[in-house]
């Protein structure tokens, strides 16, 4: 969203709020579920001598014994088996306003140089946040082979900042100088997290 015009001739307007979002989701499966894991290995015997989950256990727990060459069910597959997922927002949205003047329209300038002098004065604000939200197993470390715990995390960083510029030329067309100008640029810059620089 922008919007630029004239205000008065040799002076120029020019604001813009353009606002751009990254969303990125993660799905990751087929990896082992450490706790379910854990409470099938931990087993014990019933009155009938079969294997079975020792207390306490989570609900629908199917013992697990990894010592018998292709004797893992599909049943015991689908409890220790897990999938996280996982998403991330990333927005940043800026607001700008700049003002641009060629003031050799109005005569300021040397009398060696075509051109007068040109100033631009301008703001702007950005900011840029970050969501990351994991669901339980990702946030937890359940997830047997994933690398750890990944804690949900906010946060955002806004700028502030002015700025300004000038160009004002010195010689044009001369015999040894083409363009000689002098210029200079300024920018004010104030961060949410580390302060005015």
């Amino acid at each position: 969203l922008g919007v630029k015009g004239n205000i008065v001739s040799g002076v120029e307007y020019d604001v813009s709020l353009p606002r751009g979002e990254v969303i990125f989701p993660g799905a990751n499966l087929n990896y082992l579920n450490t706790a379910n894991a854990k409470a099938a290995l931990n087993t014990a015997v019933d009155a009938n001598g079969k294997p079975v989950c020792a207390s306490p256990s989570p609900k629908g727990c199917v013992p697990l014994d990894i010592f018998q060459i292709g004797a893992i069910t599909p049943a015991q597959v689908n409890f220790i088996k897990a999938a996280g997922y996982e998403q991330s927002n990333v927005v940043q949205e800026i607001a700008t306003g700049a003002v641009t003047a060629d003031l050799g329209k109005y005569h300021v300038k040397l009398p060696p140089a075509t051109h007068g002098l040109a100033v631009a004065l301008g703001a702007e604000y950005r900011s840029d946040s970050l969501k990351y939200r994991p669901d339980d197993n990702v946030r937890t470390g359940n997830l047997g082979g994933f690398g750890g715990p990944r804690p949900a995390i906010e946060g955002k960083i806004g700028v502030h900042e002015l700025f300004a510029e000038m160009r004002l030329p010195i010689l044009e067309d001369k015999v040894g100088a083409k363009n000689l100008a002098v210029s200079a640029a300024g920018r004010l810059t104030d961060y949410s997290t580390s302060g005015r620089v």
